[in-house]
């Protein structure tokens, strides 16, 4: 899944399946061409198109 419009500080993620840690979806952050990645769950993960930055504060 591919988030295009996300805006830091305007918009926030989450998760509304309790059986994901949002710790761990936090700790598995990481940046690929300028767009950071989720991972939720073995073979099912996010991508934030052309953002980067404080993970921690895109949720809430």
């Amino acid at each position: 899944m591919a988030v295009a419009d996300f805006v830091p500080g305007v918009d926030r993620l989450a998760l509304s399946d309790p059986s994901i840690g949002l710790a761990t979806v936090i700790a598995s952050a990481r940046v690929s061409g300028g767009s950071t990645i989720l991972d939720l769950r073995p073979g099912s993960s996010v991508t934030i198109l052309g953002r980067t930055g404080d993970v921690s504060r895109w949720f809430g």
